[in-house]
């Protein structure tokens, strides 16, 4: 089972947050909301929630949403280093599951790497602090 963290985007400071939970409540509807220190509900739209996708990168780095990678493709067991992939990693609604979203493409990431069709991926920055990263966007 993969861990479950988050980080935000504080739109209003222009930084990035790891957010660490301090205790939970439960809203009306009966939802178990995590409190998370330095981050108030009450303005939630000040920020931007990206989750953890459990996997590290080739360094060890987390992979979260809003994370812009470099990796390469890898087909039918052929690693192709020439065939050089830059992308965002967003939530895939209709798959249920991380996709790395590139200019010319999309191509689910799946989190357990079962089909290891992106190999060496690295962590180069995030939409937020390095938009330029992203030639297309």
């Amino acid at each position: 089972m993969r861990e479950i963290k988050f980080r935000a985007w504080d739109k209003t400071n222009k930084k990035m947050l790891i957010l660490q939970p301090i205790r939970t409540m439960v809203s009306e509807d009966c939802f178990v909301l995590p409190v998370y220190e330095g981050l108030s509900h009450d303005g939630i739209e000040n920020y931007e929630l990206m989750q953890y996708t459990g996997l590290k990168d080739k360094n060890g780095k987390e992979i979260y949403e809003g994370d812009v990678v470099k990796t390469f493709w890898q087909h039918d067991g052929v690693e192709c280093h020439d065939y050089e992939l830059t992308g965002e990693i967003v939530w895939n609604k209709e798959d249920a599951c991380f996709s790395l979203d590139c200019s010319d493409q999309t191509i689910r990431f799946i989190t357990t790497y079962e089909r290891e069709e992106l190999i060496d991926i690295e962590v180069i920055g995030n939409i937020y602090e390095n938009p330029e990263l992203l030639n297309t966007k």
